[in-house]
């Protein structure tokens, strides 16, 4: 994710996966085009496997594919999280003043830790100060993915700067 524009009003991140597309879509084609093949030489059974690891390839650019863009909006008391995909386009608004912070969140599943930036939120009636033991439901991830890499916690503090200057 990557911070498109700050001002004393608004912060904009975005996370738009061109690479991971674009990826995904030669090796569709790629797929599509052995497929088609295979099917003009009566190959039926490779022109089928073909066309499923098509398919398969398919689903991950369907599922991972995503733009997201999230708007810090101060004089609106507003954040807006939108998603963009194949699938359609989803919004969601949250109250600034709901959120306390922002933390990393780390998956360490895989050989090398992988972080995410998340919002932690403050619910309508419990106070800021009873969030030390915070739950699942506390947290908003802003993107569905983990990625490497130190931008995590750069976009976190950028986040929690822009949040302490509330005026």
């Amino acid at each position: 994710m990557k911070i498109t524009r700050i001002t004393d009003d608004t912060l904009v991140l975005d996370e738009k996966p061109w690479f991971l597309g674009m990826v995904f879509i030669a090796l569709i084609l790629g797929f599509a085009a052995a497929a088609l093949d295979f099917f003009a030489n009566d190959e039926l059974r490779r022109g089928f496997v073909f066309l499923g690891c098509a398919a398969f390839v398919f689903w991950f650019f369907y599922r991972y594919v995503v733009h997201t863009q999230v708007i810090f909006e101060r004089c609106q008391n507003l954040i807006r999280l939108r998603r963009t995909s194949i699938r359609g386009r989803t919004e969601t608004t949250l109250p600034l003043d709901r959120v306390q912070g922002a933390v990393v969140e780390t998956d360490r599943t895989s050989e090398q830790d992988r972080h995410r930036v998340a919002l932690v939120l403050i619910s309508p009636d419990q106070p800021r100060l009873a969030l030390a033991l915070s739950s699942p439901d506390t947290h908003r991830p802003l993107s569905e993915t983990f990625t490497p890499g130190p931008e995590a916690k750069s976009l976190a503090e950028t986040i929690n700067t822009w949040l302490a200057r509330r005026p």
